[in-house]
C-alpha cells in the first residue's frame, strides 16, 4: 500500500493483474432509457434510506481493500433500492474472496474481474464479517460467512464505453458503476470537482460512480451539462464528505487511457426498472 501524498492512501486495485478480456467476454449488454427520458438527477444521498446508513462512506484505512469496498457499494445500492432488504455488506469479505478468485495473496490488492466472480457467489453482511484493523489473510473467511453470502449476489456486469452510457445505466435504474484506474492527481478541487484526467500513473484505485446531476445542481460548469457523482473509500474527510463530482470529459479520458469501467446489477438481464421517469429527481 503506497501513499499518494496529502495523507490519502493510493493502492488496492491490481491494475497489472486485471483480466479485461474476461470482463469483456462475460459482459452482458444492457438496454437503457434514452438520455432524454431518464431523470435529470440521480443522487443516492437524497434518498430517505441515506439517513438510515444506506450507502454510507467507508474508510478502508491502511488496507488495500478499495476494490472490495467499491464492489460492496454497488451491491448495497441494488439491494437497498430494488432488493428485499437494506444491508451493509462486508468490504473485507469482498476483498478477500476477490483475491481468491484471481489467485492473489497478501495485501496486494484485487481486481474487478476477481470481484465479478466473488459477487456472483455472494458477499456476506458486515455483521457476519466485520472489518478488521489489519489485513487478516484468506483464512479469515469462515463457512458461516460463505453461507450468509448466498443472500447477496450480483448477477451481471456490463462494460461501459462512455460517460453518456454510464449516465444512461444509472438513470435507467439498472445499478451503478465500478471503476478501476490509476489514481495519481485525482484529488478534487476546492469546488469538489475533478475536471480532467492525466496519464493515470501511480497506484491503482477502485471507486464507484453512484449518480449524476446537472451543472445547476453542482454549481459549476462541466463540459457536457452534467457531472457524475463519485464515491470514494477514504472516509468522509476526503472530498465532499467522501464524494466528488467528475466531468464527463474526465471520465471519457479515463476510459480512453485504459481504465476499467463496468456497470454492476442484481439483474440477470439488465434493463430499465419500473421507475417514474417523469420525475426530475427520483431520490427525494
Amino acid at each position: 500500500m503506497s501513499s499518494g501524498g496529502d495523507e490519502w492512501p493510493i493502492g488496492g486495485y491490481a491494475i497489472e493483474l486485471e483480466n479485461r478480456d474476461e470482463l469483456q467476454a462475460t459482459s452482458t449488454e444492457a438496454t437503457y432509457q434514452s438520455l432524454g427520458d431518464i431523470p435529470a438527477e440521480m443522487d443516492p444521498r437524497k434518498h430517505p434510506l441515506w439517513q438510515k446508513g444506506w450507502m454510507k462512506v467507508f474508510n478502508q484505512g491502511s488496507i488495500g481493500s478499495c476494490q472490495g469496498c467499491a464492489l460492496v457499494g454497488c451491491m448495497e445500492y441494488c439491494y437497498g433500492l430494488f432488493g428485499p432488504k437494506v444491508a451493509q455488506l462486508s468490504c473485507m469479505y469482498a476483498y478477500l474472496t476477490s483475491q481468491m478468485a484471481s489467485g492473489i495473496r497478501g495485501d496486494s490488492g484485487s481486481t474487478l474481474s476477481g470481484g465479478t466472480k466473488a459477487a456472483k457467489d455472494g458477499i456476506c453482511s458486515e455483521e457476519v464479517g466485520p472489518y478488521p484493523g489489519r489485513y487478516p489473510g484468506h483464512g479469515w473467511v469462515t463457512s458461516a460467512m460463505r453461507e450468509d453470502a448466498k443472500n447477496y449476489r450480483m448477477n451481471s456486469h456490463s462494460v461501459m464505453r462512455s460517460a453518456d452510457e454510464i449516465k444512461s445505466f444509472i438513470g435507467s435504474g439498472i445499478g451503478i458503476v465500478q471503476i478501476g484506474i490509476g489514481w495519481a492527481g485525482m484529488n478534487p478541487d476546492s469546488n469538489g470537482c475533478i475536471r480532467s484526467y492525466g496519464s493515470g500513473g501511480g497506484g491503482g484505485h477502485s471507486v464507484v460512480l453512484t449518480g449524476y446531476a446537472p451543472d445547476s445542481t453542482v454549481g459549476s460548469q462541466s463540459s457536457s451539462g452534467y457531472w457524475i457523482l463519485l464515491q470514494n473509500s477514504w472516509g468522509t474527510r476526503w472530498g465532499q464528505g467522501g464524494f466528488c463530482w467528475v466531468d464527463p470529459r474526465a471520465v471519457n479520458q479515463m476510459i480512453a487511457r485504459g481504465g476499467t469501467f463496468i456497470g454492476r446489477s442484481d439483474m440477470v438481464t439488465p434493463g430499465p426498472r419500473d421507475i417514474d421517469w417523469t420525475r426530475d429527481r427520483v431520490f427525494v
